[in-house]
């Protein structure tokens, strides 16, 4: 499609809202030299270096890079860092309260919403993250409360179920939909994919992500932001 835009005269504008590698997404299907578009825009810096790196790799001239690239911001993450930033200490405290929290710790596992199928192609998905998170959490936390927010596509019984037979009342299940609230109150977030992982360290906050038997595809769906706080095992 870039080249029939291209070939018919069109500017040709493509916008990225994450970190990973794309670089083969400018590649035609029926082969050939890469393509890329008049304007490249990505959501920050980080992004910025990195796929610059990739698109060199695979042949792409510097120049071209420099005249097409533009530095942009992610909307989606700029949107939560500003709910963050008004979250007061009052709010944390009454969140907090909601749940009991009487630990000196708190932290926050956001799931992500996979399939069986992704699981297979990546290694993990959201169950043996959470269990692989739960273990690390029992074996190397004392005094801390850990949250479990599901995706707001995942069914809440299916998550209970699995903390259910995690047996430690230390573990509780998040029932409302809004994550900014419980970055904001955390002292650390965990995840695996979740693009709140971006947006909790940019916040400042401790991060952690857990991705059990990852996959040469698997390590695809990790990113710059997150990669060095991957839990090993």
């Amino acid at each position: 499609r870039l080249n029939a835009f291209q070939s018919a005269g069109f500017d040709t504008h493509f916008v990225s809202d994450h970190w990973k590698d794309i670089s083969l997404g400018f590649k035609p299907i029926e082969g050939g030299d890469y393509l890329f578009p008049d304007r490249f825009y990505v959501p920050d810096a980080e992004a910025f270096e990195r796929q610059s790196e990739w698109l060199q790799q695979r042949g792409i001239p510097d120049s071209i890079l420099k005249s097409s690239m533009v530095e942009f911001f992610h909307p989606g993450v700029e949107a939560s860092l500003s709910i963050i930033s008004e979250c007061s200490h009052e709010q944390c405290i009454r969140l907090k309260d909601r749940y009991c929290i009487v630990t000196k710790c708190l932290i926050t596992m956001m799931l992500d919403c996979t399939t069986p199928e992704e699981e297979v192609i990546c290694g993990f998905g959201w169950k043996s993250s959470l269990l692989s998170a739960i273990r690390h959490f029992t074996e190397c936390y004392e005094d801390t409360t850990l949250l479990v927010k599901p995706h707001p596509r995942q069914k809440k019984v299916e998550v209970l179920d699995v903390l259910r037979s995690a047996s430690n009342p230390r573990i509780r299940l998040v029932e409302e939909d809004a994550p900014e609230q419980f970055v904001a109150a955390s002292d650390e977030i965990w995840g695996a994919t979740t693009v709140l992982l971006v947006v909790a360290r940019k916040a400042g906050k401790t991060i952690k992500v857990f991705m059990p038997n990852r996959t040469s595809k698997g390590e695809l769906e990790s990113n710059i932001h997150i990669e060095p706080y991957v839990v090993d095992f």
